[in-house]
Formats: structure tokens, C-alpha cells, sequence
């Protein structure tokens, strides 16, 4: 906050701690296991139950860090205004932004806001979600159009049209997540089959609409889940 005066590099903070805590050694895992060959496949469930284990044994106090983080990065999602909107139920005790005295359960709050925030989700759901969709998508997209860098925009778009953004619901709402996401098919529609400048105009086109209203459509959250996914691949392939 003090250097951008934004919460822009949150989500990905809050995807990557637990990614880089959580990573196996590998060596150490291909040594105690040499009669099997780790494929790529093998190597992202592994991680992904590693993953999975460590944010079971987050501790009341290791959460109220968390929490701490979140507040002062003055996040929605987690906090007073999303209980507004019923992110975290009635539960008040699990806003962020109250005194929790160095006791603060992280994973129940992330459960009650999973279904209204993907990065949420990914908590109270072990990462399945990055692992099973948004790595593979990112996988699927750079072998389809034979290019790093066309294959993580494409992916990109397939994320926010397969389900909106979460940061956009919060912002204004599911109708303008929804909006986003038909955006995003259709440009996914256009650039089917079309040459690689009229790829770029859809793109471009797309790109204008999710800026249109300020601030209020960019689709950061699924952005964060790239970077996640990208630092998973770099890391297995």
C-alpha cells in the first residue's frame, strides 16, 4: 500500500504464500521415490495436496496475521462492507477490520466468502480450483495457439467468461460480473478462427469494455489466479 497507494498486489500475495510454503522439494521427492517417473500431472497433485495440508494447519494466530494483511490492504470481500452483502453470513466476528486480539480463524472466514470470492475459494477448498481449472486452462490455451504469451490472454478470457470476476461482482455487482463474462465469450467466439490481426482487434475490443467504467470492471481477480498459475507452472514444467 505504502509504495502503489493500491491493494494491487493482494490476491497474488494471498495465492502465493501458501504455494511457496507448500512447495515439495522435488530432488527430495524424486530421490525417495525413483522407480517413478513424475510427470508434470503427478507433480501438480502432489502439490496441490501439499497445499491442501498446509492451510489445514493454519493457527488462530497465524490467521489474525492474515487478517491483519487483508485489512490493512483494505481488501473487499472480508471485510465491513462485504457484510453488506452477505459474504461472511452474519458472522461479524470474522471481519477483518475488528480487534481479534491475535486470534483470528482465516479459514472459516475464507469458507464463508468462497462462494463470492475466487481467491477465497481457493482456501477453503485446497487450491483444487488453480489446480484443476486454471493451470490446466493456461496449459490447454498456450498448446492451442502455439504462443506463451497468446495462449495466457486467451486463458485469461476463458477464465472471466467461464465465470465472471469475483472483484467485479464486489465492485458492481454479479450483473456487472455477468456482463464481463459475456464480454469475454463473445470475444472468444470472434477470434475463433480468425487471423491473427483480427484476433488482436477482438482482444483490443475486449480490452476497451473492461475498461469502461472506471475501475469497476477489471477483472483483477482472475488476473491474480494467472500469476498463481503461471508461478505453479514455471515451477513443474
Amino acid at each position: 500500500m505504502k509504495a502503489t497507494k493500491t491493494n494491487v498486489n493482494l490476491g497474488i500475495v494471498l495465492l502465493l504464500a501458501p504455494l511457496l510454503a507448500s512447495e515439495p522439494d522435488w530432488d527430495e521427492v524424486s530421490e525417495s521415490s525413483p522407480e517413478i517417473a513424475w510427470s508434470t500431472e503427478d507433480r501438480l497433485r502432489h502439490w496441490q495436496a501439499s497445499v491442501e495440508r498446509l492451510l489445514e494447519r493454519i493457527d488462530l494466530h497465524q490467521g489474525a496475521m492474515i487478517a491483519k494483511a487483508i485489512s490493512g490492504a483494505s481488501a473487499g470481500g472480508l471485510d465491513g462492507d462485504s457484510l453488506k452483502e452477505n459474504s461472511l453470513g452474519e458472522d461479524r466476528s470474522l471481519d477483518v477490520n475488528r480487534e481479534n486480539n491475535g486470534s483470528y480463524d482465516i479459514l472459516a472466514a475464507m469458507r464463508l466468502a468462497s462462494d463470492r470470492d475466487r481467491i477465497a475459494r481457493q482456501y477453503a477448498e485446497g487450491y483444487r480450483d488453480l489446480f484443476e481449472v486454471v493451470v490446466p486452462t493456461i496449459q490447454d490455451r498456450v498448446t492451442r495457439t502455439g504462443d506463451v504469451l497468446s495462449g495466457i490472454v486467451n486463458a485469461h478470457i476463458t477464465l472471466i467468461a467461464g465465470e465472471g470476476d469475483s472483484l467485479i461482482a464486489r465492485k458492481g455487482g454479479e450483473a456487472g460480473s455477468r456482463k464481463a463474462a459475456g464480454w469475454a465469450r463473445d470475444c472468444l467466439a470472434a477470434i475463433n478462427g480468425s487471423d491473427g490481426v483480427q484476433v488482436a482487434k477482438h482482444i483490443q475490443t475486449l480490452d476497451r469494455r473492461l475498461r469502461s467504467d472506471g475501475n469497476r470492471l477489471n477483472p483483477g481477480t482472475s488476473a491474480d489466479l494467472i500469476a498463481a498459475a503461471l508461478f505453479v507452472l514455471l515451477r513443474v514444467v
